[in-house]
């Protein structure tokens, strides 16, 4: 009977340490897994700031050309089919 007692002791307290093993590899687990969601945010979110300050810079570099008397006169000979005196303009048609 004692005998019986104590395996059913052994066998509640293997389940207790498994138990208690689980619940700190979960402890473990969980917060390294959303750690790893924010790194891959942040990671996209860097990656997403740097596409936007390249558009910035693209969009500055036309407004500094086409604020200029060149970038002016361009934008409005390709927009306009205007030309200056003795200025030809050609139109390529594709096939």
């Amino acid at each position: 009977m004692e005998n019986k007692i104590s395996r059913k002791r052994r066998e509640i307290e293997s389940l207790i340490l498994i138990l208690i093993f689980l619940l700190f590899l979960y402890t473990l687990i969980v917060p390294s897994i959303k750690l790893i969601k924010l790194y891959t945010d942040l990671k996209k979110i860097k990656n997403d700031i740097e596409i936007t300050n390249n558009k910035i810079d693209k969009l500055e570099k036309n407004i500094e050309f086409y604020s200029s008397s060149e970038g002016l006169e361009r934008w409005i000979k390709e927009n306009f089919k205007l030309t200056k005196d003795n200025e030809k303009i050609y139109v390529f048609i594709e096939n």
